[in-house]
């Protein structure tokens, strides 16, 4: 059985920004959702557009969804079943996981198809336009 879940758009655009290795949290990093993630090969930021420098090596033009709830850290299939539709319609996504839940990033230009994919799949979607 395909877990049924509840997702909302985040509102605003973000961006994910590269930053080289050794980098320390930028000082822009921030909003109502931000995610810095360290490897040996640089830094890469998620974080509001319009936080993000413009001289800033970035692609901007994302939405956020949020899988809405709380999830015990060892839940299996939540990420599955949230991206396995968006996935399946050719959307190419980011996926970041808190420890009470994930958020899922998607180009401006492909939400109105993924959240179509989601809402067929049997996901209900809250805070989203339905003429996307």
């Amino acid at each position: 059985m395909t877990l049924q879940l509840e997702l909302k758009l985040l509102e605003g655009r973000y961006a994910l920004a590269r930053l080289p290795p050794g980098s320390g949290v930028p000082p822009w990093m921030g909003g109502r959702f931000a995610v810095a993630v360290f490897s040996n090969r640089g830094l890469t930021v998620v974080s509001e557009e319009s936080a993000v420098p413009q001289k800033v090596t970035a692609q901007r033009g994302f939405r956020c969804l949020q899988i809405v709830g709380e999830f015990a850290i060892a839940s299996v299939g939540v990420v599955a079943a949230a991206v396995g539709p968006i996935a399946a319609a050719g959307i190419s996504l980011f996926v970041h996981s808190t420890w009470e839940t994930d958020f899922i990033l998607v180009r401006e230009e492909d939400l109105a198809q993924a959240t179509r994919a989601l809402s067929d799949a049997g996901h209900k979607l809250v805070g989203i336009d339905r003429t996307l």
